[in-house]
């Protein structure tokens, strides 16, 4: 099922305020959880990478030195 944005939009638009908010709510939320999701995807990936020793570690110059 496939709809554009704008008739959402329009949909949402003609809601009484509380229910806007209320969606706006939601969506925000839905979101965040969205994002934590993937940062903790990337905290699993980066953990898997130190594990198997695939990471290195040093100081802020050593890390400029191998640019």
């Amino acid at each position: 099922m496939s709809i554009s944005i704008d008739k959402v939009i329009d949909e949402i638009s003609q809601m009484p305020l509380e229910d806007q908010e209320m969606v706006a709510q939601i969506i925000t939320k839905r979101l965040i959880e969205e994002k934590r999701e993937i940062i903790y995807q990337d905290y699993i990936n980066a953990l898997h990478y130190y594990k198997n020793k695939k990471t290195k570690n040093g100081t802020v110059d050593d890390l400029f030195n191998n640019i």
